[in-house]
Formats: structure tokens, sequence, C-alpha cells
């Protein structure tokens, strides 16, 4: 069951009592959308737990790809070209992230790492069907993607996120987290 589930199962309650308040956009668009938000989502989360990581000393951080390459084993077989082709490019993604300095600049190779690894993500979350989203495994990051997430990346005000003593990244709510497929938050 996934958040999602809960949520589209629980529309009519929520026509019936909450009223959508209106909304008008108030800030420019710094940052024009031009690919899937999903993946565009996902990477940027990973591009800055790999940020804070690399900015502050203070982090935790548990990386979700981890389970996606559980799953993948499981679906595909861990001797299957496909998965192997994946785990390399998601242990060789890891360990460019892991390299981020706060003292220099986001560059492309991080960003195309950030993607391949929010790739990943609906591997970690696909649960029973994750066969159906292979054809993602084909699919590489492109050049209006990269640009994007750097551009992404370049808006995080890093001194507005220091901790004070310990920041969590990627944190789960114990079974909370297990009820509704896994749920955690990014920060």
């Amino acid at each position: 069951m996934s958040l999602t589930s809960v949520v589209n199962s629980s529309r009519p309650f929520f026509k019936q009592h909450v009223t959508r308040p209106a909304v008008r956009p108030s800030l420019p668009v710094r940052v024009p959308r031009t690919s899937d938000p999903s993946r565009m989502g996902s990477s940027i989360d990973y591009a800055m737990r790999y940020g804070c990581a690399a900015e502050f000393d203070t982090v935790s951080h548990r990386p979700t790809a981890h389970t996606a390459l559980q799953r993948l084993a499981h679906a595909l077989g861990p001797r299957s070209t496909t998965f192997r082709r994946t785990a390399s490019e998601v242990r060789s993604a890891e360990a460019l992230l892991s390299t981020l300095d706060s003292a220099e600049a986001f560059r492309p190779e991080h960003a195309e790492a950030a993607l391949i690894l929010g790739r990943m993500e609906v591997f970690a979350r696909g649960g029973r069907h994750t066969l159906q989203y292979a054809h993602l495994l084909d699919d590489p990051p492109t050049n209006e993607q990269i640009a994007e997430l750097m551009a992404l990346y370049d808006l995080i005000t890093w001194d507005a996120l220091e901790p004070a003593s310990l920041m969590a990244l990627n944190p789960t709510f114990g079974d909370g987290s297990r009820w509704v497929g896994g749920a955690d938050a990014d920060l």
C-alpha cells in the first residue's frame, strides 16, 4: 500500500471536508520544468543529500538506491546483464557523488550521477510491480535534465540548512513508513 493509494481511496472524504484554497502564483518560475517531475524530484533529493554530506559534518545518510538494487536482483536475477550493468552504474554514481566538495561547483557529471540514482527510486518503492519499470533502466539522463538539475541545485541556500546538531537525510518513520509503502522524509 502506498501513500498515493491511501489518498486515492480517501478522495470522497477529502472532497466533502477539505476545500482547496485559491492559489495565485506569486513567485516567478526560477527553473522551468523540462522533464519528468518525479525523476527530477528524486534526483534533486539525491543531489541535496550528497551535497549536505559534503557541506556538513553532522549528517546521517541512508541511501535508498541499495533497496532498489536488492529488488532488481530479486526480479531480474543477480547474474542478469541488466542488473549487473545497473548495479555498476549505481555504484559509480554513488562514488562520484561521495566526492562532492562544498568548495567546488556541482558539475554536469554530478547531475548525471544524481539522475541515475533518482531513476532507481521507482524500483526502491515499486514493490511487486518492479519489472513494469524495467524500461527506465535504459533511459540515460538527457542534457536538458542535467541542465535542469544543475539549475535546481544552484538554488539551494546551504547556510539556511546548517544543522544545530544532527541532520538526518532520508529518515524513515518506523512502522509508520512500512504502513504506507516505505514513505520517508528528505531531511
